[in-house]
């Protein structure tokens, strides 16, 4: 019987001559079943279609197919697993040796087979790592940029809230500059209470004036009277005393009368030109005080004029600290447009991040267990309050679309309710908020569980609606 000794895949079988003496026990034949069996369990592995030809030897015990295939295919060609001579006469050993070389043939089939499969599994196992590994790019790179926009929104609300400390402090400044303003108006007040009694007082000096003009001018005619009777005594006088020359004698005693009659109007005189000096000290007096009436009214010019130019400097300040206001409003209104902008992005994101875990997660699992994912969306359920057209916008007329962005629990309970598209009036944004906010939905579901998610829904108020 020919044998068979297997070397390396660079070597050819050697045939062996008959008639040389061998051991009782091949030494490459156990290697060969080794190879042939670690072969055989790889196809089987790889196909399930290969079914193994038991021995028709039911005596025999094996552990598995494969080695009742092997022990089988050995014994038809006359070979057993006990120790054995060689024949000298083996008649048809070039028979036996091609049934050798076409189980040659076979081994190294199988071992082309094996090595596609193994190159085939390789593929398929790096293209399944190169997956896994560019999803966890992707998903690092998602969280990444969250954190990144969740950094940009903090620092947005922390310049939110210095704004409004500054708004704060900004509308105390306006409280203190309107106290000053109010405290103006009073001081202004009192002055022109006070400027009126001033003028009154004034009027009533120039009435007191009046009359001291009125009764100098009588003192003035009534002393132009007494000066002309003076005269006319000193004219009466010489005729009397050329007549007291004529006749001293006859009219001695009216001589004396005379004299008397002169020395009263003398006393009257001196009488009249004190009392015309008495009232030319009061008219001095008179103008003296007006003359500080006159100052006094220059000062309290003076105060007005001052006052009316704090109180254009108040309304100056109070101009700039409202137009300052406006800025400031200006401001926030663009930081909380940024910063719903910055929510939006946010909430994108965190959509994209969702969306692509649900990815990662089916790919993964049908990789691993040829099962795809479901994922639906939140449904708004039957019997919801429409949104109540307010009646100030019927009225006015006001029409408009309000687009929201609204988050629904796992529950389908609303968690919370945000305007990413206004209307353009607040009194429909409201509306539309309000009502929503007590909507029911029936859950968003990712693989048959329910899950928390953010929807987009836009909230319509038209005129014509209304009427039907």
């Amino acid at each position: 019987m020919k044998r068979l000794v297997l070397a390396s895949k660079d070597e050819t079988p050697r045939r062996i001559q008959p008639g040389v003496a061998f051991p009782m026990k091949s030494r490459a034949l156990p290697l060969a079943l080794v190879i042939s069996g670690v072969l055989h369990a790889g196809v089987i592995a790889l196909s399930h279609e290969a079914v193994p030809t038991l021995t028709s030897d039911p005596t025999l015990v094996y552990s598995t197919q494969l080695e009742a295939v092997l022990v089988d295919a050995v014994q038809d060609k006359g070979e057993t697993l006990l120790p054995s001579a060689a024949a000298a006469e083996s008649a048809a050993s070039a028979h036996e040796a091609d049934q050798i070389d076409e189980l040659e043939h076979e081994v190294s089939r199988l071992e082309d087979l094996a090595a596609s499969w193994q190159s085939k599994l390789e593929e398929i196992e790096a293209q399944r790592n190169a997956e896994k590994a560019g999803h966890h790019r992707e998903m690092i790179a998602l969280r990444e940029s969250a954190q990144v926009r969740e950094s940009d929104r903090q620092r947005l609300e922390v310049a939110v809230q210095t704004l409004t400390s500054e708004l704060g402090h900004q509308q105390d400044a306006n409280r203190r500059l309107q106290d000053q303003a109010r405290e103006s108006e009073t001081s202004q007040l009192t002055l022109q209470v006070q400027k009126q009694r001033a003028d009154a007082e004034n009027e009533r000096l120039v009435a007191s004036l009046s009359e001291t003009a009125l009764a100098l001018d009588a003192l003035a005619q009534e002393k132009t009277g007494l000066e002309r009777q003076l005269l006319d005594s000193k004219a009466l006088s010489r005729e009397l005393e050329g007549q007291l020359d004529d006749a001293r004698a006859a009219v001695k005693v009216d001589h004396q009368e005379m004299t008397k009659e002169r020395e009263t109007l003398n006393l009257q005189m001196q009488a009249v030109s004190n009392e015309l000096q008495n009232q030319q000290d009061t008219n001095r007096l008179l103008r003296d005080e007006a003359d500080q009436i006159n100052q006094a009214l220059t000062a309290l010019a003076r105060e007005k004029d001052k006052t009316e130019a704090a109180h254009d400097d108040i309304a100056t300040r109070l101009l700039e600290a409202t137009s300052t206001l406006r800025q400031v409003s200006a401001k926030s209104d663009e930081l909380q447009r940024m910063l719903s902008r910055s929510e939006e992005a946010a909430a994108e994101l965190r959509h994209q991040l969702d969306d692509a875990l649900a990815n990662a997660q089916a790919s993964t699992a049908s990789l691993e267990t040829g099962n795809a994912l479901t994922e639906l969306r939140p449904v708004p359920a039957a019997g919801n309050p429409k949104p109540v057209y307010p009646r100030l916008a019927i009225r006015r007329g006001i029409e408009g679309e309000v687009n929201l962005s609204v988050s629904v629990s796992s529950s389908g309970q609303v968690s919370g309710v945000r305007v990413s598209k206004p209307s353009g009036f607040a009194i429909l944004d409201r509306a539309a908020v309000v009502s929503v906010r007590q909507w029911q939905f029936i859950p968003a579901t990712r693989d048959g569980m329910p899950t928390a998610m953010v929807i987009d829904i836009p909230v319509q108020f038209r005129l014509i609606d209304t009427r039907s």
